[in-house]
């Protein structure tokens, strides 16, 4: 199982890269995301419904060594990641209906910095938004 897990993480990191070499290198997107009605409109852009279910405080990484498929979706849905190293930012968690799934956003000066969808139950597999 565990095989199988790293093996669809690969994957997605794959797609990541193969959506970031389609698009190119492309000016990275401004989305608001201040208040909980600019990031239920994001998901919404998104196809999605959801629900807060948690926030927390963090300061963004300036190294992303250690996940470097994180930053490799952000990159691919060219969202301002490597732009907000350092800042302090806010992790929104939602869960998104009909689904197991839930939503990451990652927030910094107002700013949707990073953003993914997971399952809880198998965390390492991420599933990208497209713009």
């Amino acid at each position: 199982m565990k095989k199988r897990i790293a093996a669809l993480a690969a994957a997605c990191a794959v797609l990541a890269g193969g959506i970031f070499l389609l698009t190119g290198r492309q000016e990275m997107q401004t989305i608001p995301a201040a208040d909980e009605a600019e990031r239920i409109a994001y998901l919404r852009s998104q196809g999605r419904e959801g629900w807060l279910v948690g926030e927390q405080a963090v300061t963004v990484p300036s190294d992303w060594g250690s996940c470097p498929e994180y930053a490799a979706l952000q990159e691919a849905q060219q969202l301002p990641l490597r732009q907000a190293a350092g800042k302090a930012g806010t992790v929104y968690t939602y869960a998104l209906s009909g689904s197991t799934m839930q939503a990451q956003l990652l927030v910094a000066d107002g700013i949707l910095a990073g953003a993914m969808c997971y399952d809880p139950a198998a965390p390492e597999i991420r599933e990208i938004f497209l713009h």
